[in-house]
């Protein structure tokens, strides 16, 4: 999946899925057309082989996060998906969604929201059609949170990573937030630096779970 750019205010999403039966690349498909910029794409895809799908959509003047799912012989065949909802419509500023799916079906989104001060929040959608409520998992006082990544471990417990600018000396560090439990809300853990306080610009964070 990826950013098709029209041109700098009018960005499509399209995707192509690949068939390991005949080691080819399906026909390009567009999965969000409209006039404004729909970006920043986040794909999963679960145990059922269901493609999730989270990115940024510029409905309004700003970015509000939006959702897609579908199979890979939904997309090899129609050409073109529709669908989208938007389990955010009050958070503005959203930008670089990441989500997974753990082993219940759960999925699970992070994203950067309010861009004049920018947090981290977290979803998730338990049943079809039902988001939970938006969870901060950037410090409270935090308003330099940005480019958080997902990933979920045993019991479907949610960790993220994300950036934090310093908004006094310009230093970028990385926190880390896990969930202790894989309740439906609440008890994340408090944010823990990872890289030192002298390790000016840091970014670009990646990480795994075995």
């Amino acid at each position: 999946v990826w950013e098709h750019r029209v041109s700098d205010t009018n960005i499509d999403l399209q995707a192509r899925v690949y068939d390991k039966t005949t080691d080819s690349w399906g026909s390009v498909t567009m999965l969000s057309s409209t006039s404004d910029a729909e970006q920043t794409p986040a794909i999963a895809v679960d145990a059922n082989s269901l493609v999730h799908i989270a990115w940024s959509g510029t409905d309004t003047s700003t970015g509000v996060l939006r959702y897609l799912n579908f199979t890979p012989a939904t997309i090899a065949y129609n050409g073109t998906l529709s669908g989208a909802t938007s389990p955010d419509n009050t958070e503005t500023g959203v930008l670089y969604p990441s989500l997974d799916s753990d082993a219940s079906g759960v999925v699970h989104v992070a994203y950067r929201a309010t861009a004049t001060q920018k947090k981290v929040f977290y979803r998730q959608r338990i049943v079809v059609g039902t988001w939970s409520a938006a969870e901060q998992i950037s410090a409270a006082s935090s308003n330099d949170a940005d480019s958080p990544l997902l990933a979920i471990r045993d019991a479907g417990h949610p960790n993220v990573i994300y950036i934090k600018d310093s908004s006094l000396s310009s230093n970028r560090v990385l926190a880390a937030s896990g969930r202790s439990s894989a309740g439906s809300t609440g008890q994340w853990s408090t944010p823990s630096s990872l890289a030192t306080d002298d390790a000016f610009d840091a970014g670009s964070a990646s990480a795994g779970l075995d």
